[in-house]
């Protein structure tokens, strides 16, 4: 029996032992779930950020395409200007009838009249039309084909004569020393085929129209100057064989007279840097939007990434869960296990205590009959009475130890659920003081952002007067109050106000929180119907304000509202039949 004894108790060792581990990987797998949790937690308050970013990347990325679409148009608009001016340029009257009727014809040929094909400065305009003198009005041609067909259509239609200047056929005439040497005068100012731009592409026309020939400031200034063609400022004349021709010019008529102003080189230049701007800025709008887009990606990706994170902490912990219940599970069976040999323990060790006191009972009984005057029959006797005596007394409670522990264990481990839980209720009644902290802060954060708000729009809707949202009783729980005052008036709550008041007040506490977050698109149902013309119109201009980027839906029946709208919709009905229109309107 003490061998048993010995056994169970080598067992009970091992098996507490045992159970010390498990309860050891217990606390640890705890931790390990705590710190996935914490992870999570991590992941989804990065991701709602990340959801925040994004949205507030699309809404600015719908704002710059937008912005982008208007810049288009405006270039679009003003290329379509310049094609304008190039074609009324190109078709303008020359005063030549027959060489309006060839750049009428619109032939890809057909560059344009030589006077329209070049521009000066306002001071050398009348020294270069006279240089050029009846060529302003010839016609530049691609090619000598294109200058025998328009040659041709004159002909057939008995329009008159034009001159033609084919690029492929004229010549260029070189300067002459006389000319170079001429230029070096005091006086002299250039060659004038230095002194007009036009596109290289012309070069040729220009110096077979303008050869050699100088100007000069006066004729004082070339009076020693022989075979060389000079023309003054105010077009005077010295031919190459010295003959002069001056006097007052009579102001010319059509397109001529116009040369410095027709597309003059500051307006081309002007237009064209105009142009360039908003290329440049179009340019950069589109590169700020592919950035966007790139960082839109970009969250996307890491959001993606943190959700299959947050999927495999998820699986993990999981896993964790499992290895869990299956440690405490064993845990429970040794401690079933130990109870169990604790209680065959108990009854052995009771079982022994009980032999060794008959023993030693027997031992006494035995010494006691030592030296009595008794037969062996009488002994005998004896021991059975005794026996018999001791059946009679029944069966001891051995689990009375064993019930005793585990009730003990019982209490001890309610003990300590009470007290883990008295803690966990400490530190939930302290998350939930420090989540209501945030939450207030947040709402009196975002409060007095649409406060102020709100008191810049109610100003703008009222053009004067004050508005302000006020807490009631400093509790975020109970509600708000507008307190406004129109113009002239003193503060009331919004109830006092007029219909007309109300519905502006209404208006401004809406768009103050369209200002903390916007929305794809806003419907508004007959929000002016008690309005007089001059709130309705300052409603319809801070509405007009609002569009860039936002749509709104309006339904009016106010005729200052509707003028006021982009695109117009009404429904008629005619015959039974009801019929929907549209009409575009320049807000």
């Amino acid at each position: 029996m003490s061998k048993r004894l010995a056994d169970m108790n080598t067992d009970t060792a091992e098996r507490e032992e045992r159970v010390e581990k498990l309860e050891e990987e217990l606390e640890e797998i705890d931790a390990e779930i705590d710190e996935k949790k914490n992870r999570i937690e991590e992941i989804e308050e990065e991701q709602s950020q990340g959801d925040t970013d994004v949205q507030h990347l699309e809404n600015r990325i719908e704002k710059k395409r937008g912005k982008i679409e208007n810049k288009r148009d405006k270039i679009d608009d003003l290329k379509d200007t310049i094609q304008e001016l190039e074609k009324m340029k190109n078709r303008g009257n020359t005063g030549s009838r027959a060489v309006d009727a060839v750049l009428s014809l619109d032939t890809d040929g057909v560059e344009g009249a030589f006077q329209d094909l070049i521009s000066t400065e306002d001071r050398f305009a009348v020294a270069v039309e006279t240089a050029a003198g009846g060529h302003m009005n010839d016609v530049v041609v691609e090619d000598k084909q294109t200058a025998v067909d328009a040659i041709n259509y004159l002909k057939r239609e008995n329009i008159g004569r034009a001159r033609m200047l084919p690029l492929d056929k004229i010549k260029d005439r070189n300067k002459s020393a006389k000319s170079q040497m001429a230029l070096k005068k005091k006086g002299v100012i250039d060659y004038a085929s230095n002194l007009v731009e036009y596109n290289k592409k012309y070069e040729k026309a220009m110096n077979n129209v303008f050869s050699d020939t100088l100007i000069a400031e006066d004729l004082d200034s070339v009076k020693d100057v022989d075979g060389v063609r000079v023309v003054t400022l105010d077009g005077d004349v010295m031919s190459r064989g010295g003959a002069m021709q001056g006097g007052k010019k009579k102001k010319s008529r059509g397109n001529k007279s116009n040369l410095s102003n027709n597309l003059s080189p500051d307006k081309k230049r002007e237009e064209k840097n105009e142009i360039e701007e908003d290329i440049e800025e179009l340019q950069r709008d589109i590169a700020e939007l592919k950035e966007m887009k790139n960082r839109k990606q970009e969250d996307q990706q890491t959001d993606d990434e943190l959700r299959d994170e947050k999927k495999q902490v998820r699986e993990s912990m999981d896993e964790l869960r499992e290895e869990r219940q299956e440690l405490y599970t064993e845990k429970e069976k040794l401690k079933s296990k130990i109870d169990e040999v604790g209680s065959k323990k108990a009854k052995t060790k009771a079982e022994l205590e009980n032999v060794k006191e008959d023993l030693t009972e027997y031992d006494l009984d035995e010494d006691e009959l030592i030296g009595l005057d008794s037969t062996p029959e009488d002994l005998k006797t004896k021991k059975r009475r005794v026996l018999k005596k001791q059946n009679s007394m029944g069966p001891v409670n051995m689990r009375a130890i064993e019930e005793y522990k585990e009730k003990k264990e019982e209490f001890d481990d309610f003990k300590d659920k009470v007290s883990e839980i008295r803690q966990e209720k400490l530190e939930i009644e302290d998350m939930i003081e420090e989540i209501e902290q945030k939450k207030r802060k947040r709402f009196m954060d975002t409060l007095n952002e649409v406060n102020e708000d709100f008191s810049r729009i109610f100003t703008e809707l009222f053009d004067g007067g004050e508005g302000e949202l006020v807490l009631e009783d400093d509790n975020i729980e109970k509600g708000l109050k507008i307190r406004a005052a129109p113009p002239g008036k003193d503060p009331h709550i919004i109830d006092a106000l007029s219909g007309g008041e109300k519905t502006m007040t209404a208006i401004a506490f809406v768009f103050s929180i369209l200002e903390q977050r916007e929305a794809p698109f806003y419907i508004m149902d007959e929000i002016d119907a008690a309005l007089d013309k001059q709130n309705s119109k300052r409603l319809s201009e801070i509405l007009k304000d609002y569009s860039d980027g936002n749509q709104f839906i309006v339904i009016s029946h106010n005729d200052i509202t509707v003028r006021h709208a982009e695109r117009a919709y009404g429904v008629t009905m005619k015959d039974g039949v009801t019929k929907m229109r549209s009409i575009e309107l320049e807000a």
